[in-house]
């Protein structure tokens, strides 16, 4: 009985979890195209239902305004923004893209 009244509030943080793991990919997504210079309507084309932050984040003008945008909106620090400008991996983005989504659901 104990577990099927937990069963609804694990479906609820399930819930947002997919939904923040399709946003950490959408945002990714976002980064991605905006550094090869997609036209910002185009970009529409490549996201799977975008939440708020996503569609604000596809209005900015280009990559390093948008890896700017991931810093004031989610804990990515500088240095990894440092990195994607200077070497173009987003592997120090994602991480830590990824890390403060996870805190958050806890």
């Amino acid at each position: 009985i104990g577990y099927a009244e937990r069963i609804p509030k694990q479906g609820a943080l399930f819930r947002q979890f997919i939904q923040q793991e399709i946003d950490v990919l959408n945002l990714l997504n976002v980064l991605r195209l905006k550094k090869i210079g997609v036209d910002k309507q185009e970009i529409s084309r490549y996201v799977i239902g975008p939440s708020k932050t996503v569609r604000e984040m596809m209005s900015v003008d280009d990559a390093e305004q948008t890896a700017r945008f991931l810093c004031s909106k989610y804990a990515v620090s500088e240095q990894a923004v440092d990195d994607f400008k200077t070497t173009g991996s987003l592997v120090d983005v994602e991480l830590e893209l990824r890390k403060s989504l996870l805190k958050n659901l806890l």
